[in-house]
């Protein structure tokens, strides 16, 4: 049976969302994200502060989009999975 290739999504700008809405977003694109915290005193914790494909960029369904999120310093230089193949 052949295989068909999704047509490419429009990368969304997720930055300044909460992670709850950037993840949900990338899950209804079919987009696999990872997260990396990084201490962020002017934001809030669990907002996405950078992103790793450029909004309005496009990428392939099954591209791994990496979310640098805000947090409190005490999960520095974790990364935790999200979503991952779900």
């Amino acid at each position: 049976m052949p295989k068909f290739i999704s047509d490419p999504v429009t990368m969304p700008d997720e930055v300044g969302k909460s992670i709850d809405v950037a993840g949900d977003e990338l899950d209804f694109y079919e987009l696999p994200w990872v997260t990396v915290p990084q201490p962020a005193l002017n934001k809030s914790p669990g907002t996405v502060i950078a992103q790793s494909w450029t909004a309005g960029t496009d990428v392939s369904p099954g591209t791994l989009i990496t979310l640098t999120i805000a947090s409190d310093g005490s999960y520095w230089g974790t990364k935790v999975i999200r979503r991952l193949g779900a």
